[in-house]
C-alpha cells in the first residue's frame, strides 16, 4: 500500500513522516504542502465543472416545465412547442457530450434520458396534429 503525504484528521490534514524535512524533523519540506494545494486547487476546478453542467441542467429541467405548462394549457402553436422542444433536445444532447468528455458518466446518462422522452414526446404530439389536421 502507498503511504500518503498527509492524513486526514477532521476538517483538515496531518502530515506523516513522508512529508518531512530532511534538516528538521519538525519541519515539513516545500513539496509536501504544495502537492496538497494543487490537488485542492484540482478538486476545487472540478466542483466548478460539475456545478456549471448542473446548471445547464437546472435549466434545461425549466424549459422543459415551460413545454410541459404550454402542453397542459393547450397551446394553439404545435410548430412552436416542437420547435422549443428540438432545442431542449438539442441543448440535452451538448450538456451529455459534455459531460461525458469530463467524466460525469451520471450526468451524461440523465441528459441522454432527458433527451429521449422529449424526441419521443415530440413525435407523439407531431403524429397527434398529424391526426387532428386529418
Amino acid at each position: 500500500m502507498t503511504e500518503a503525504l498527509f492524513e486526514v484528521e477532521g476538517d483538515g490534514f496531518l502530515p506523516t513522516e513522508l512529508s518531512q524535512g530532511p534538516w528538521d524533523p519538525d519541519a515539513l519540506h516545500g513539496g509536501a504542502p504544495a502537492a496538497l494545494m494543487a490537488r485542492a486547487e484540482q478538486i476545487a476546478a472540478r466542483r466548478k465543472e460539475f456545478a456549471d453542467v448542473l446548471q445547464r441542467m437546472a435549466a434545461l429541467g425549466q424549459m422543459a416545465k415551460e413545454v410541459q405548462d404550454a402542453l397542459t394549457a393547450g397551446a394553439d402553436g404545435i410548430d412552436d412547442l416542437q420547435s422549443r422542444m428540438q432545442k431542449i433536445a438539442d441543448e440535452a444532447a451538448e450538456i451529455a457530450l459534455t459531460a461525458r468528455q469530463k467524466d460525469m458518466e451520471d450526468l451524461a446518462r440523465q441528459a441522454d434520458g432527458l433527451r429521449q422522452q422529449i424526441l419521443a414526446a415530440k413525435n407523439k404530439i407531431a403524429l397527434l396534429a398529424g391526426k387532428a389536421r386529418a
